[in-house]
């Protein structure tokens, strides 16, 4: 994910993103100043900030707090995202609804509002720079992720698997895995489509090079591969951010504390994956 800001709202709101804000209390307090000085377009549904993929961003909220997400310990694996340091991420996610900086329950309509001047931050895929940078009408920047503890960028994406027994084609399909994962190849995907490539060294290339001169957005999600970070995969990872979320909703709409929310998440999760 990437950190999105609209320039003529903070333009408006006289901030200086020169040096932006590093941890997320820095940032509540930009994104509250943007929401107060930099309404646009006059409308009264105006935020500072929202995210269109809740259990990305709290899963990266929560290593930037020291919280592994989950717990692995042979092949018992387990949910971890419930401790002190997983509700102090709550707690903080539950402030930005408290201030009002963040609307309840929206993230689904996120992009929109931020699209039509609406939103001052949003944090989103980084798949959206290509997308945007195409429209000349949209004047859109980004800063780098804030922070809790650490700088740190939940990191996610498919794989290459070869599963055949027949040497002719495990051959040719260890080709083709090579063929897509060559940094000319990853570079190209990522420079067409805002995904991060799987190779640093590709980034050393002309193309890339001139990508991130001409589009400092390239620079801002490059430069995460530096901080990124991946937790342990599990067969119900999915069922997993799915609880996330709803307990997100249920603590944005006040239906349970952040604690409570964290742990009927962490419990139903511990169900599935005991079966």
């Amino acid at each position: 994910q990437v950190m999105y800001y609209n320039k003529a709202i903070i333009e408006k709101a006289g901030i200086n993103l020169k040096n932006p804000p590093k941890t997320w209390n820095e940032f509540l307090q930009v994104a509250k100043t943007a929401q107060a000085k930099g309404n646009i377009t006059g409308t009264p549904d105006f935020w500072g900030f929202d995210v269109t993929d809740v259990p990305w961003l709290f899963k990266t909220m929560l290593n930037q707090n020291e919280n592994s997400v989950i717990s692995v310990k042979g092949t018992r694996i387990s949910p971890a995202f419930n401790d002190d340091k997983g509700v102090e991420v709550a707690n903080f996610w539950k402030k930005l609804i408290d201030e009002k900086v963040m609307p309840v329950g929206q993230h689904s309509n996120a992009e929109k509002k931020f699209l039509a001047g609406n939103l001052a931050f949003l944090a989103a895929t980084s798949a959206r720079i290509s997308r945007w940078s195409k429209d000349p009408n949209l004047q859109i920047g980004a800063i780098p992720m804030p922070y809790f503890k650490y700088p740190s960028v939940a990191l996610g994406g498919n794989v290459l698997v070869i599963l055949s027994q027949d040497p002719k084609i495990r051959e040719a399909a260890w080709n083709l895995v090579k063929f897509l994962a060559s940094k000319e190849n990853q570079t190209s995907f990522a420079l067409n489509t805002g995904y991060l490539p799987i190779r640093k060294s590709g980034l050393t290339l002309p193309e890339a090079k001139a990508a991130v001169t001409q589009n400092p957005m390239y620079a801002i999600a490059f430069d995460q591969l530096d901080i990124s970070w991946s937790y342990w995969h599990f067969e119900q990872m999915g069922t997993m951010d799915q609880l996330l979320a709803q307990a997100v909703d249920a603590l944005e709409r006040a239906a349970l504390t952040p604690k409570a929310a964290l742990d009927k998440a962490a419990k139903e999760l511990q169900a599935e994956i005991d079966g």
